[in-house]
């Protein structure tokens, strides 16, 4: 069933990775046997398929009872359910739990586990639905438990799972339902699944009671069609053998959205009502201009959609919908009027950018004009929140009962920003911003598979944004690398922690009541050999100088050599364009570093650290 839709290209990276998970689950047979891991997928790149692939080979291999703890709101918990239930097949599986129900008030456990059939149960991470889990799980008499394998998936495990300061103390929230939950399970394993596994890393290892992943921590590959944080925005590289993505032309700069922030008195907020700013006209022009081209391209029949997130207070959502509204209908009277001009316009400004990445050729402006008036007519503004009545919905069905293909522009904030799939997403206008990694990682669902409309992408980001990402995927790369060290050394989480990379400036890892058990280490410049290979191509002012950076970097450097150079002397390396000096003191060195000034991008080149390295660790050492 994983053949159909945009994964199908990849049943194959589906089937061998979640092969690997199955092999590291406890063994079914062994009564008694309990273990803990975590899969670390990236955002919206499949990991709902891994986890299901993985339940039905370890429904082969005799697990009888799968639990799926999916989200804190109802939409993506029903979301998880819709897909899980088709992908398996769930007409062969005893289901608990519907789209529409969640657990709770169930009888006949004992009947069903000490039967062939695997059942299924799909449970909000809410008090009442884990209590209620719990409670149907004690009333099964441990006996038959411990015959019973079960597997407990945890998605977004990150989230509300991992204990916090004050709960630690307390041992009050989430965290206690989903271990007395565990507890209760007396063969099996816990997996929890997610991209951003710093909060899950950072718990205690040696509390036997956590849920700490003890056992085994699996990094999933990237697949080659998946568009990540690297793919889009480039990274650094870690070493000279390392050659990262670049990134892709896909993101805009936002520098006219003041007017979209809501004020914090509560009466403010309900009666803000901003005009829409011109970056927001130009983002949804180009999302009508995109999902035209994909009409053109013979894709009427998937859906197309657009996320708006500027805030997390709800009201403002609701007036944000009633403006964009408005502009949907001034679009339509134009067109209708025979104006097409705006969307010629964005076609001509974006269109051919990233034109290399795509898979099926761009069609002509001509043949697209066409299909911008049937856009404009089915696209609708929903606003996805707590308080919505009219929520986003990809399943829904006509009057005959067909399908309804969306061209959606979702409105949104905390509902939208986590788990939930923005099915064919070509544009985001993204104004929100975090001062966590994991926060601002989740709130990137423009991440993921854009099958036949991978060059129309597009990210309109405030300033500044798009360089955290990059580093956040640096911080990805480095934390898979520990993993995959994990697994070539054969040892286990519990013997061999993993580090994460502090920001340098204003990002914390994940909330400081999340840290846990880290412990700040400090990293060592030793053996590293750091090139500098970003420069301001602009020869950008030196503030409080009339030099341009590139003419002053310049000046630091000749000085530099001209004091290695006196009274030791210079000499080639044989047959090669290369001069090496001898004996040069840590002072000289030192000197460089604090008077170069570094591109702001190249992070791994931080002169304060450096310099700070080479007085505590080489302070009486020469330099070649």
């Amino acid at each position: 069933r994983l053949a159909s839709g945009a994964l199908r290209d990849g049943v194959e990276e589906i089937a061998e990775a979640s092969t690997e998970v199955v092999a590291h689950l406890g063994a079914p047979y062994v009564h008694n046997l309990k273990k803990r891991g975590l899969v670390v997928g990236y955002v919206q790149s499949g990991k709902t398929a891994n986890y299901t692939a993985v339940m039905a080979k370890a429904a082969d291999a005799s697990y009888r009872f799968f639990i799926v703890l999916s989200g804190l709101h109802n939409n993506l918990r029903r979301q998880t359910q819709i897909r899980v239930s088709k992908d398996l097949g769930a007409d062969a599986w005893h289901n608990w739990t519907t789209p529409d129900a969640d657990f709770g008030g169930v009888t006949g456990g004992a009947a069903i586990l000490t039967g062939n059939v695997p059942s299924l149960a799909v449970v909000k991470k809410t008090q009442k639905r884990l209590e209620s889990l719990r409670d149907w799980l004690k009333a099964i008499p441990p006996e038959i438990r411990e015959r019973t394998p079960i597997l407990l998936l945890d998605d977004e495990a990150d989230q509300a799972t991992p204990n916090t300061a004050t709960q630690r103390a307390q041992k009050r929230g989430i965290n206690k339902l989903v271990r007395e939950i565990w507890d209760e399970i007396k063969t099996g394993t816990y997996v929890g699944y997610t991209a951003t596994p710093f909060a899950n890393v950072f718990m205690d290892p040696a509390d036997e009671g956590e849920l700490y992943p003890a056992d085994f921590i699996i990094d999933l590959p990237r697949p080659d069609a998946y568009y990540g944080a690297e793919r889009v925005f480039g990274r650094e590289p870690l070493n000279d053998a390392d050659e990262p993505d670049p990134g892709l032309p896909m993101v805009r700069k936002i520098d006219d959205a003041d007017t979209l922030r809501p004020p914090s008195k509560r009466a403010d907020r309900i009666a803000f009502n901003p005009d829409l700013p011109e970056s927001l006209g130009a983002a949804i022009t180009w999302f009508i201009v995109a999902s035209a081209i994909r009409v053109a391209r013979g894709q009427a029949d998937e859906h197309s959609s657009m996320l708006v997130h500027t805030t997390h207070y709800v009201h403002p959502h609701f007036r944000m919908k009633e403006r964009i509204d408005e502009l949907l209908d001034e679009m339509g009277t134009q067109v209708r009027n025979g104006d097409t001009s705006r969307f010629a316009a964005s076609y001509a400004d974006e269109a051919h950018l990233v034109e290399g990445e795509a898979s099926v050729p761009l069609p002509r402006w001509t043949d697209v004009q066409p299909h911008v008036q049937r856009v404009l007519t089915r696209a609708r503004v929903v606003v996805d929140n707590g308080y919505a009545t009219d929520r986003l919905d990809y399943g829904r069905e006509d009057e005959d009962g067909h399908p309804v293909t969306e061209t959606v522009i979702a409105v949104g904030g905390g509902t939208l920003s986590r788990g939930l799939t923005l099915e064919g997403l070509v544009v985001s206008y993204f104004t929100r911003t975090s001062n966590t990694y994991d926060t601002l990682l989740q709130m990137g669902r423009w991440f993921g598979y854009r099958p036949g409309y991978e060059d129309l992408p597009r990210i309109w980001m405030q300033e500044g944004l798009d360089d955290d990402y990059k580093f956040l995927a640096l911080v990805e790369e480095e934390i898979r690398q520990d993993m995959r060290h994990l697994e070539r050394m054969k040892v286990t989480p519990r013997q061999f922690g993993i580090r994460v990379r502090a920001h340098p400036g204003r990002l914390a890892i994940v909330a400081r009541n999340k840290m846990g058990a880290a412990s700040q280490v400090r990293v060592t410049y030793s053996g590293q050999r750091l090139q500098t290979f970003i420069f301001d191509e602009a020869n950008s002012p030196v503030p409080g100088s009339v030099d341009g950076t590139l003419d002053r970097n310049l000046s630091v450097v000749r000085t530099f050599l001209e004091v290695c150079w006196e009274g030791r002397g210079i000499t080639r390396i044989k047959g090669k364009a290369r001069w090496i000096v001898r004996g040069v003191p840590t002072e000289s060195v030192l000197s460089l570093i604090r008077s170069y000034q570094f591109h702001a991008e190249q992070t791994t080149m931080r002169a304060d650290d450096m310099a700070g390295w080479l007085e505590q660790s080489a302070a009486d050492r020469l330099w070649n």
